[in-house]
């Protein structure tokens, strides 16, 4: 029960998290199209700005090669 809790509390975080980057994504100036804090389907590699974040840093995102 105790166990059942706490993996609650860590989805409710999880979930308040993504909207939150979500939100401070879409302040971004070159945030195009802006992201649905609801709905992240259109996160990650999939959105030009998210994708440009999440690139590790030996890779241009830039870069279409």
């Amino acid at each position: 029960m105790l166990m059942r809790g706490a993996n609650d509390a860590c989805s409710d975080n999880i979930s308040t998290l993504k909207k939150s980057v979500a939100v401070w994504v879409n302040k971004l100036p070159f945030t195009q199209p802006a992201l649905n804090p609801e709905d992240c389907s259109n996160c990650g590699l999939q959105h030009d700005t998210t994708g440009k974040l999440i690139c590790p840093i030996e890779f241009n995102w830039d870069d279409l090669e």
